[in-house]
This record gives structure tokens, C-alpha cells and sequence, in this order.
């Protein structure tokens, strides 16, 4: 079996790792306690599968696929934009959805002041 990307290229190491995550947790909530579990070294129903798996993550590193799939980074939102944001009610407590958008926005806003302290140079 294989994984691909519709393109036919490869994912990144970490994208197949998800993947692989992603169906255990899909197997647990669907299975509880009892869920077959294909990361456990301890079962050797799976050996093939982690041997696979790790096979294709290490090339995956060797062809440089984790370099390649980095993400840009991200610009600051002004705070015009932001006031933007408010006024066209995308930020907000009217709906569940405006809401989970304002909890997602000021998450990343403190993570850049926690991350990213601002340096104040004084022009004396």
C-alpha cells in the first residue's frame, strides 16, 4: 500500500506520521481499550507496517521532503486590519463561528508576545 499526494509526489516524514497518528486515534474512538494499536512496538501484528513507516520517513529525510514542505511565515495582522476584522463581525462573541475565530486570533497574538518580546530602542 501507498500513500501519495494526488500529484503523485511524496508526502514529508512528519505528514506520514501524522497520517499514521491520525488512524489510531480514529481506531481508539471507535474501538476504545480494545483498538489495535499500529505504533506499539509490542505488537507484532505490525512490525511490516513500523518497518515500512520508518523506511519511508527516513527517506523521506534523505530527499529533503521535510525542508521542502516548510511553511512561510505568517505576516502580523495591523491593527487596522484587526479593526477590520471587528467591524466585519469575523472577530467577535455573535456566533460560535465569529467566537472560535476571536479564541484562534488571541492565541496567536499572545504566542507572538510570549515568543517575540518587542525591543524598545530609545533615541536618546
Amino acid at each position: 500500500m501507498e500513500v501519495a499526494k494526488k500529484s503523485g509526489g511524496k508526502y514529508s516524514p512528519k505528514t506520514v506520521y501524522g497520517i499514521t497518528c491520525t488512524l489510531k486515534r480514529y481506531l481508539e474512538e471507535k474501538n476504545g481499550s480494545e483498538a489495535l494499536n499500529p505504533l506499539d512496538t509490542s505488537e507484532k501484528r505490525f512490525v511490516l507496517f513500523r518497518r515500512c513507516l520508518d523506511a519511508e520517513m527516513k527517506d523521506g529525510f534523505r530527499e529533503g521532503l521535510h525542508i521542502k514542505c516548510k511553511k512561510e511565515e505568517k505576516e502580523f495582522v495591523s491593527e487596522q486590519e484587526e479593526v477590520t476584522l471587528w467591524e466585519k463581525k469575523l472577530l467577535g462573541t455573535t456566533s460560535a463561528k465569529s467566537l472560535l475565530n476571536t479564541i484562534y486570533f488571541y492565541n496567536g497574538k499572545v504566542e507572538r508576545i510570549l515568543c517575540c518580546p518587542i525591543v524598545v530602542v530609545s533615541n536618546d
